[in-house]
């Protein structure tokens, strides 16, 4: 899988787009939210929100996004990573793993010294890359992780990723 930013192959939007409506249908389908919009958002090539792809054989396997304050936010984290998705037939390969790796190096060389994350999921993806939950939060969907990690300033490039 090569992950890189999504605003480097905006052609691949529409299937970022996809995914994360297949993955999250109660939201972006018969809910209030726009995956559209979301998606277009996330191509910018700074600020927040910023998303990377997760690609293989051109075809879009995994998405995740750097964004401001999320569902389950409180005063003062301001910056989480979310949105992050893995298309069926990829999942457990590591590729959720990689993305994340990926976003977190990059929120890191930006400077940015702590992120957040809120999932109901991928609890495990961000416990063995050293994220400590802070507190469960429920909702009508069920019971949700609020999760953080301290950034050093060690910074890793982004590029391929081979699994």
């Amino acid at each position: 899988m090569q992950i890189t930013p999504l605003c480097a192959v905006p052609e691949l939007a529409d299937q970022v787009r996809d995914l994360i409506r297949d993955v999250w249908p109660d939201y972006y389908v018969t809910g209030p939210g726009d995956a559209q919009a979301d998606i277009a958002a996330r191509t910018r090539a700074s600020g927040l929100p910023f998303g990377l792809v997760g690609v293989d054989q051109g075809q879009v396997i995994g998405t995740v996004a750097l964004t401001g304050p999320s569902f389950g936010s409180i005063a003062g984290e301001d910056v989480w990573v979310g949105g992050l998705a893995v298309t069926p037939d990829a999942r457990g390969r590591g590729h959720a793993s990689a993305l994340v790796r990926h976003m977190t190096d990059h929120a890191r060389a930006a400077g940015i010294a702590t992120l957040y994350t809120t999932t109901a999921d991928a609890r495990g993806v961000f416990l063995r890359q050293g994220w400590t939950e802070l507190r469960k939060i429920h909702d009508d969907q069920g019971r949700w992780r609020v999760l953080h990690k301290a950034l050093s300033a060690c910074v890793a490039p982004i590029g391929d990723e081979k699994i």
